[in-house]
């Protein structure tokens, strides 16, 4: 028998561009969460589906609310994992209070989304049975958990709800081999268009507290929630995706942070980027147990970029309070010509006009579904901007994106190709900046570093760095060829670190901006800060 439960699972579509959270082969994201992406060389380790045909979302009233909902699918080959209902419960929770520290960093408030919850406040995780197999779902995962979903009566897209989905079908061979991880996520990137982050059972295996904490390798132990046969090094798990439990639990946390963040319509993000420390839309998510326990992984943090709060600040789902009153999407026009070109100083120029009667809020950048420049507006009905990025393609051609945001949330996006090719101009350079540890007493050093900065005509070692380390856009440090600093604050409070990066040729681009917290000699445990609703 079905369990039948409101169970909401998103489909892609938007105007006129890429969907929000599309990888660049299509929905779901990867069959696998093994993936990674170095600069300059694109993805590898990275087994892409095809786009799956997905209904689209019949227009209707705007929602009096706009909510988070999860739920654990179960076939009726597999009984449920120990403890997964639970997990998940603190796992929403927990990004629940990320989001709005992160919000909060990036200047924008302790802004975060609204869960479905019981009376009493804690998290409503839907349990919900198939009469299929394990087998059968992982032949399809995308399309089937939302057919059983229907056949249980469950209507799917529902305006204003966002559903993070876990199903058991994963399977572990006989040689240690894992099949049917999985992760995807996507949105219709408007308004109050429903959402989805999507993960498999193997990371499930891994997501109570405790594990984040168990340093033991995994090699040779039998773990399970995840098969009968003992794990193997780099077998099991691919190998950027570390060595012990706490690493494998850490990367399987992030997996759900990073599908439902793609469920709220972020895209990818590279900028300022690493593995296991960075952005949260890029390879950072695998950090997030330096968030938790800052002081046993120091050099592990995860973070929300400032494009990525900038687009949430006007999202519906993280301003539940609200009331919205239209869905109209912005006018937009991408401007012809020398504005959408290579320019002297190295970068891709892109420029546009945008129009809305409630106002413009944001303008975002995309190349191949990663975001590469953002534009923050006030609310002016009538806007005109130049984006100006050195993330483009010179062998190939491009295939940017624009996105137009209004104070509503309502979104509009162009798709457009760009042969860039800068015909011997000096290129600028990439910066990228990491910060050790994410967050600090007042006092204490903290490491800055710039070593994965690129230049993609240059080498990095002949690179200069500048430092600005309170975000008033005055550099606080000389050029220098050290991609290395210490810095320290001595004041608890919220700060803004830049760095620019100049080649030997005089091109130089400003990072993206990080933010640090620097605590006081007490700062609030993590329950004190914890949002229930």
């Amino acid at each position: 028998m079905r369990h039948t439960y409101s169970i909401r699972i998103a489909a892609v579509a938007v105007a006129g561009g890429l969907a929000l959270g599309q990888a660049r082969a299509g929905v779901p994201e990867f069959s696998s969460e093994e993936w990674m992406r170095s600069p300059g060389t694109g993805w590898s380790s990275a087994r892409m589906e095809p786009s799956l045909p997905l209904p689209k979302v019949a227009p209707g009233p705007i929602p009096d609310r706009h909510t988070m909902r999860c739920y654990y699918l179960v076939p009726v080959d597999r009984a449920p994992q120990s403890d997964a209902l639970d997990n998940l419960a603190e796992t929403v929770l927990w990004i629940q209070e990320w989001y709005a520290g992160e919000m909060e960093l990036n200047g924008f408030g302790r802004k975060t989304f609204e869960i479905e919850s019981h009376p009493d406040g804690s998290p409503v995780v839907h349990l919900l049975t198939s009469d299929q197999t394990a087998a059968w779902l992982r032949a399809d995962p995308w399309g089937r958990c939302r057919i059983e979903a229907a056949q249980a009566g469950v209507p799917h897209d529902l305006r204003g709800e966002v559903v993070l989905s876990a199903f058991e079908a994963h399977e572990m061979n006989p040689d240690s081999t894992l099949i049917g991880g999985y992760g995807g996520g996507a949105n219709f990137g408007s308004g109050s268009s429903p959402g989805t982050g999507m993960v498999g059972s193997d990371a499930l295996a891994f997501l109570s507290r405790s594990d984040l904490l168990d340093t033991r390798e995994y090699d040779g132990l039998v773990i399970p929630a995840l098969g009968p046969y003992p794990a193997i090094q780099d077998v099991t798990f691919a190998w950027f995706d570390g060595t012990t439990i706490s690493a494998s639990a850490s990367v399987r946390r992030g997996i759900f942070l990073h599908e439902l963040s793609h469920g709220f319509g972020l895209a990818h993000d590279f900028r300022n980027d690493s593995n296991f420390n960075g952005n949260m839309m890029g390879n950072g998510f695998r950090g997030t147990r330096g968030h938790l326990y800052t002081e046993e992984f120091p050099a592990d943090y995860v973070r929300l970029t400032y494009a990525s709060a900038l687009q949430l600040n006007s999202s519906r789902y993280f301003n539940p309070e609200t009331e919205y009153t239209e869905d109209t999407a912005p006018a937009l026009t991408v401007l012809p010509g020398p504005t959408v070109a290579v320019s002297a100083d190295g970068t891709l120029h892109v420029g546009f006009t945008a129009s809305d009667a409630s106002g413009i809020s944001l303008a975002l950048l995309r190349n191949f579904g990663e975001t590469v420049a953002h534009l923050r507006f006030d609310g002016e009905p009538s806007v005109g901007g130049t984006f100006r990025t050195p993330h483009f393609e010179t062998t190939m051609t491009n295939q940017l994106e624009i996105s137009v945001f209004d104070t509503q949330g309502n979104r509009t996006g162009r798709s457009f190709a760009v042969e860039a090719l800068p015909g011997g101009v000096n290129l600028a350079p990439r910066p990228s900046v990491n910060i050790n540890p994410g967050r600090a007493l007042a006092g204490q050093e903290v490491t800055l570093t710039a070593w994965n900065s690129f230049d993609p005509d240059g080498s990095v070692f002949d690179l200069t760095v500048e430092w600005d380390f309170d975000g008033d856009g005055s550099f606080d440090t000389g050029p220098t060829t050290d991609k290395l600093t210490v810095h320290q604050w001595d004041a608890p409070g919220i700060y803004t670190v830049t760095a620019r990066v100049a080649d030997p040729g005089g091109q130089s681009f400003v990072s993206m901006p990080v933010g640090i917290r620097i605590l006081g000699p007490d700062p609030p445990v993590e329950s004190d800060l914890m949002i229930i609703r």
